[in-house]
């Protein structure tokens, strides 16, 4: 009986939470469906705790993303729609974690719980990277090559922005261990995973994502479509946008995480 109450409080309070999203524009209308079926199903098997984390991760990704939004604007860098995320988005941010806590619930290792925190982890360090990255003073260089390019492009990194990431995927993974999602002998691990999981992002936008110009206004992009018109792709794989490369960094995080585990302990 109490797990059937605590379920359906769990419940209840992710309908509040989704909504208070969506009014705050924190996530669209199906971008607020979705994280709410997302927080539903690891409730149920998981549990409440691990939905916590994420409602944490959305929170603080969301205050990060707003935090000097019309600075950002004027740099043509800031999200759009005033920064709801869409479905996509929260499926490439949310999917993994989801995933692995279903396959905890069937297989409850040590291991998939580390891979959890790391995932999240390192879409909370991708976010806060972009988005405190975007604040610096300097302009950011290439991941690869170096070269100078303008803010909010991809695969273009910034000292602020590398420290953003460090910080947020160390501090994330010991909240981790404060809800007691992971011991703290791991925290480390997590934290590192998340930390190469954000970086892997910043690979792929430097090498493999699409990238457009839009030849009504000249602006280099990662959209498709830009001033009401097609964009000109000019390099990387059109088919390889910002979600799929977010889907892959909050993967490889995780995966590096559980490497690191069954290579040290």
């Amino acid at each position: 009986m109490a797990g059937v109450l605590t379920d359906l409080l769990g419940t209840l309070g992710l309908v509040v939470l989704a909504t208070l999203s969506y009014r705050l524009k924190a996530t669209d209308g199906m971008g607020s469906v979705t994280a709410f079926l997302m927080g539903f199903i690891i409730g149920l098997t998981a549990g409440w705790v691990w939905v916590s984390y994420l409602v944490v991760f959305l929170a603080a990704g969301t205050l990060a993303t707003k935090f000097k939004y019309d600075f950002k604007s004027k740099l043509q860098a800031a999200q759009e729609k005033g920064g709801a995320r869409g479905m996509l988005n929260v499926i490439a941010n949310g999917g993994i974690p989801t995933l692995l806590a279903v396959i905890f619930t069937i297989s409850p290792h040590l291991v998939l719980a580390l891979m959890f925190v790391s995932s999240v982890s390192s879409a909370l360090a991708d976010t806060l990277g972009t988005e405190i990255g975007l604040l610096s003073k300097t302009a950011p260089k290439m991941l690869i090559s170096g070269a100078e390019t303008q803010p909010g492009r991809s695969g273009g990194v910034t000292k602020l922005g590398i420290l953003a990431e460090l910080v947020g995927s160390s501090l994330f993974s010991v909240f981790g261990f404060v809800l007691g999602i992971i011991p703290l002998y791991v925290v480390a691990l997590a934290a590192v995973g998340g930390f190469l999981g954000s970086n892997m992002d910043s690979l792929l936008g430097a090498t493999v994502q699409g990238y457009f110009v839009c030849d009504v206004c000249g602006l280099s992009t990662e959209r498709k479509v830009h001033c009401s018109k097609q964009t000109r792709k000019v390099s990387g794989f059109s088919w390889l946008g910002n979600n799929e490369v977010n889907l892959i960094g909050a993967a490889s995080g995780p995966l590096i995480s559980a490497g690191l585990y069954l290579l040290l302990l």
